[in-house]
């Protein structure tokens, strides 16, 4: 459980739209089409085992090949469950020696996200 050092999350699930209007339809009409799941984290190096350094740094197995993390974000009893392909973990250190991360998964499942 990444707790400790990750300090930011963003989470982003948006759906594509569709204008389906008919040409007899004075108004618009839409779908909704697909949906997706973006989450950005960000935090504090530390590289104790099981934190967060330790998790993401080999976000990308030797070979090259994508793994999909099971990711678990609860907040007020509520719990965002999805499987996510983080594609990058950038550090960038500060002119007053912090060393912060960021790090972005995007679902990688078909499953629709949602929370429960």
């Amino acid at each position: 459980m990444l707790t400790t050092d990750i300090l930011t999350v963003q989470i982003t699930m948006p759906s594509g739209i569709q204008d389906v209007t008919a040409v007899g339809s004075s108004g618009y009409e839409r779908l909704h089409l697909l949906a997706d799941l973006q989450v950005t984290f960000g935090g504090v190096f530390d590289d104790a085992a099981n934190l967060a350094h330790a998790v993401f740094k080999n976000y990308r197995t030797l070979a090259g090949s994508e793994i999909g993390r099971t990711t678990s974000i609860v907040h007020s009893s509520q719990t965002l469950a999805a499987t996510l392909l983080y594609q990058n973990y950038d550090l960038n250190r500060q002119a007053d020696g912090s060393f912060p991360f960021t790090t972005t998964g995007l679902c990688s499942q078909t499953a629709v996200p949602a929370w429960s």
